[in-house]
């Protein structure tokens, strides 16, 4: 046990197994810094150049470390000696490659921001909770009775950006037959929260009745998309399902908030 005193109280001690403590006299680990309240601070002394580094050596280099740097007045983390994060000196925040919030682990691949899986909803309005990219099965349904298909074409993809989500479909049955009611398309991925949504929707073949102006439509609370047309001077009109036929087309996409 070494002791290193001043006006007869112990400053720094390095006991048997090479434990050096500052401020303390039963260091736990290699250094082992007891302020007991008062700041510990290290310093570079320097107005011009020079960096002040903490981290693991292997095989006498740096590995994982963290850098504060005199010259770009960054702070600077890396792993296996590769700089991963910087805080620069107007405060903001560059991610080298993949940053995860909410536990969520960052992705191997690309440069972006990763988000659980299940969303952590937040209160704040100004707060962006959740992100996600997908794909959906849109399939044709009846409000009565789904008519049975099937498909050269049946494409969906999602994107949710907090609460909102913008999908677009693609369905080209290659056989069609039964059902009844108004057109629905169905297996949407996330429930509408809001009334009256209104998107864009195209079709080739399917009977319009003399009607124009298609457009896609989501009442509150669905699951669903409905296709609806209208004509001059007059409300809107439901397509029907048998208003579509085999090797009709059907493609639009639509914003709505869950």
């Amino acid at each position: 046990m070494l002791n290193i005193q001043t006006a007869g109280t112990t400053a720094i001690t390095v006991d048997a197994s090479q434990r050096v403590g500052i401020g303390t006299a039963s260091p736990a680990t290699k250094l082992n810094i007891s302020s007991a309240g008062a700041d510990v601070e290290v310093r570079a002394s320097t107005t011009t150049s020079g960096n002040v580094r903490f981290g693991f050596d292997v095989d006498g280099a740096y590995y994982n470390w963290i850098q504060a740097n005199r010259s770009s007045g960054a702070i600077q983390f890396a792993i296996s000696n590769s700089e991963v994060m910087q805080i620069n000196a107007v405060g903001g925040l560059k991610v080298i490659n993949t940053i995860g919030v909410g536990n969520a682990t960052p992705s191997t691949s690309g440069a972006g921001i990763t988000f659980p899986a299940t969303q952590s909803a937040s209160t704040d309005a100004n707060t962006l909770d959740d992100y996600e990219e997908g794909t959906w099965t849109p399939t044709l349904g009846g409000s009565s009775s789904d008519p049975t298909a099937t498909y050269n074409t049946q494409t969906g993809y999602y994107t949710k950006i907090g609460r909102q989500v913008t999908i677009y479909f693609y369905l080209y049955p290659a056989t069609y037959s039964g059902g009844s009611g108004t057109l629905y398309i169905k297996g949407v991925p996330f429930t509408n929260g809001v009334a009256n949504i209104v998107g864009s929707v195209y079709t080739s073949g399917v009977n319009w009745n003399a009607k124009t102006m298609a457009l896609s439509y989501m009442p509150t609370t669905a699951t669903y998309v409905r296709v609806l047309c209208s004509i001059s001077n007059a409300g809107d009109f439901d397509v029907s399902v048998s208003d579509v036929s085999a090797n009709d087309v059907i493609i639009g996409s639509i914003t709505y908030f869950v």
